[in-house]
């Protein structure tokens, strides 16, 4: 769930136009994700961590955070939400596949019961 909030704090991120409304957020994604004593933190590559790091002013108000700034971290996180989205998609699937199959066999008791009822 954390991989999922921090990628839609990007898009935000993104979408702000001030230089210090910028980095204002870039800040606070990075205090709440990708610091190691944040409550938050994902794993993201080394190079991930120090372009994020690299790109934030933690002195002054003076730098632009850009798109940049979480480029490597988004890709690490959005690569990692795939694979947990694709991995519980096929589990839903075979899921599906075992609940039609124990249908289809609870079904065929059922005509294979009436039958015998027929029969009779």
């Amino acid at each position: 769930l954390e991989s999922v909030e921090f990628w839609l704090k990007v898009q935000n991120f993104k979408l702000y136009f001030t230089p210090f409304d910028r980095l204002k957020a870039a800040r606070s994604i990075f205090f709440e994700y990708l610091d190691a004593g944040s409550r938050n933190t994902l794993a993201v590559s080394d190079d991930a961590y120090k372009q994020a790091r690299a790109h934030i002013d933690f002195e002054s108000d003076t730098t632009d955070a850009t798109d940049a700034t979480f480029a490597l971290a988004e890709k690490d996180t959005l690569a990692l939400i795939t694979e947990n989205m694709y991995q519980a998609c096929m589990h839903r699937l075979h899921e599906i596949e075992q609940e039609a199959h124990d249908s289809k066999r609870a079904d065929e008791k059922k005509v294979n019961f009436q039958c015998k009822c027929t029969i009779f």
